[in-house]
């Protein structure tokens, strides 16, 4: 070695080394946020509660609109019973068609209800993760 030349050399880091095996150091942000992220999940939910009921009265008022559409045009038509039945589903058609969007959105509604649960219940169980390690480091 040259004596000009300093003493220490740089070895490269080895991946393992900067892997830490300490417990993880939770901060009052990441709790503060898991408790804020459960409040907004609550705000949905209460949110979805009420916009799933509505949903759910939709389609009834449209199942209800369509049954009536389609008794009137059955009546209205002549021929055979076949005939009648055929030309009254054809007349009601719109009607259907709105019956089968508000059940979609009924359906999206309990579909999102189902999405924050999970969200939910993910991050009930990191908040009791947290909790047992404080616990233990106490």
């Amino acid at each position: 070695m040259n004596s000009s030349q300093p003493a220490t050399q740089t070895q490269p880091k080895n991946s393992s080394q900067s892997f830490s095996t300490a417990p993880f150091a939770h901060s009052e942000a990441s709790i503060s946020t898991l408790t804020t992220e459960l409040r907004l999940i609550l705000v949905e939910v209460q949110k979805g509660v009420n916009a799933t009921y509505d949903a759910e009265c939709k389609v009834a008022d449209r199942q209800t609109a369509l049954d009536r559409a389609y008794a009137l045009a059955y009546m209205n038509n002549q021929g055979t019973i076949e005939d009648r039945k055929q030309l009254a589903t054809l007349q009601t058609a719109q009607e259907r068609l709105e019956v089968d969007l508000a059940k979609a959105e009924w359906n999206r509604c309990k579909s999102k209800m189902k999405a924050l649960e999970m969200s939910q219940m993910s991050l009930q169980t990191q908040s009791r993760l947290i909790e047992t390690e404080l616990k233990t480091l106490k």
